[in-house]
């Protein structure tokens, strides 16, 4: 497949409309806007503890046709991150969507199979070597037992395109079995257990070289970091600092790295940065195995409680050098879940209150051991040449009211705190966070 172009989902689209053949049938459409405001004290999750307001606007649009025994949804989403200080991190995301799900028979199993494709785009060249094209496809088969339970089968598969760096360029596969257990008492149990594999697909790692334009001194979008030098050697604007012999910065001669400088206009700066894979591996296999018990407890109140550990199988990852923080949450540049084993455990509270006002809270913990050596501010192994482990800590809540209100089918408003606390002995990822989230969110 080209890298820069996938089959149009407009073909989907086409697809569908065959689908839909010459039965009786309810069709519908549907749209859901939604904006968020966050206030991050460290919007890039790192011990620069760099705070930031975020405006995350979206939109879900999504046309359906119902049969008897069938249904057939065509899917748009579209979101947008909006930096209010470092403008060169705004981003947005496109996805378009298929699925259609058949039940087989009136007691029988449902069958769901689904395709969707988009991109993420970055504002500023800065930033676009984060961009990349995806398409996902998934298999599901969810099979009901009643008031006992249900059974859940799958199989996702996901090929992404980077825009600037085809060394990260991979495939993804998962299968995996869920199973529901009901019980008497008001419990359900939810068991998991899913095989990964990622493939890299290019067989050999080169040194890429990507140009950007970065803000001058003047500039008052510039990060700190990307202008000066920070004299902390190997890590260029803020970035994690992993370089190899050679390549440490000196303080005062422009971005770290040993990156070259060139003055393009009295505007912007051209860098030239050099991207380096650290662990160069081909592919990896990993296991995942969770278990959630959700208990109510009274007649408003409802607690859960979920434990998950992550496995590698076999094989290597692979680990981007000079890069900077991301904040998409698991973005696999940069925290990359194929990377480490982890223990996790978690623990929510729902608690249903006047006035139609639902509260949550919870605590979280995760325990990541990770596949490769810890290094300091300076690129240096650490002494021990001991190999990364992170201890994360969350505690959060969140208080939200639905209703509907005319023309409004479906409208919700919220506010959550986030409190995050992640110990490391790499100093780079030794830092605390706090998040607070506001908006609403209207469906039609």
């Amino acid at each position: 497949m080209d890298r820069h172009r996938f089959q149009s989902v407009w073909q989907v689209f086409i697809i569908g409309t065959l689908l839909s053949g010459t039965q009786a049938a309810r069709a519908g459409f549907s749209v859901d806007v939604s904006t968020w405001i966050v206030q991050d004290r460290n919007a890039f999750q790192n011990y620069e503890q760099i705070p930031d307001v975020i405006l995350q606007p979206s939109v879900n649009a999504a046309w359906s046709r119902a049969w008897s025994s069938s249904f057939l949804q065509l899917s748009y989403q579209g979101a947008y991150s909006h930096f209010q200080t470092y403008t060169n991190r705004r981003y947005q995301n496109h996805y378009g969507g298929f699925s259609f799900q058949q039940y087989l028979g009136q007691a029988g199993p449902v069958v769901t199979v689904g395709i969707q494709s988009g991109q993420r785009i970055n504002q500023d060249s800065l930033y676009n070597f984060y961009d990349y094209q995806h398409l996902v496809g998934y298999l599901n088969l969810r099979r009901s037992w009643g008031a006992k339970g249900m059974t859940l089968f799958g199989a996702w598969m996901q090929k992404r395109l980077y825009k600037q760096i085809p060394e990260f360029d991979f495939q993804e596969l998962r299968f995996f079995v869920q199973q529901h257990m009901f019980l008497p008492t008001r419990t359900t149990l939810i068991g998991r257990v899913q095989w990964g594999l990622k493939r890299f697909l290019e067989s050999t790692v080169n040194e890429t070289v990507i140009q950007t334009l970065i803000p001058r001194l003047d500039d008052p979008g510039a990060e700190p970091g990307e202008q000066g030098g920070s004299g902390q050697g190997g890590g260029q604007s803020g970035g994690r600092g992993r370089g190899s012999g050679g390549t440490s910065g000196t303080a005062g001669t422009g971005p770290s790295s040993g990156l070259t400088l060139m003055q393009a206009d009295t505007t912007y700066e051209t860098v030239e940065r050099t991207v380096r894979v650290e662990i160069p591996g081909q592919e990896i296999m990993q296991w995942t195995f969770s278990l959630r018990a959700a208990q109510s407890v009274f007649m408003n109140t409802g607690l859960a409680v979920e434990g998950r550990w992550q496995r590698r199988a076999d094989g290597e990852g692979r680990l981007l050098s000079y890069q900077d923080s991301g904040y998409e949450e698991e973005d696999p540049l940069f925290d990359d879940p194929y990377n480490y084993d982890s223990d996790a455990l978690s623990i929510e509270c729902t608690q249903k209150l006047p006035w139609g006002l639902i509260f949550k809270g919870g605590w979280d913990m995760e325990e990541k051991q990770y596949y490769y050596r810890a290094y300091d501010l300076n690129g240096q192994l650490l002494p021990d040449s001991a190999f990364r482990k992170d201890s994360n800590r969350m505690f959060w809540f969140m208080l939200k009211k639905r209703f509907s209100l005319g023309p409004v089918k479906r409208a919700e408003i919220s506010v959550s705190w986030h409190y995050l606390i992640n110990h490391s002995n790499e100093a780079y990822s030794d830092y605390e966070d706090q998040l607070l989230t506001t908006g609403w969110s209207l469906g039609f």
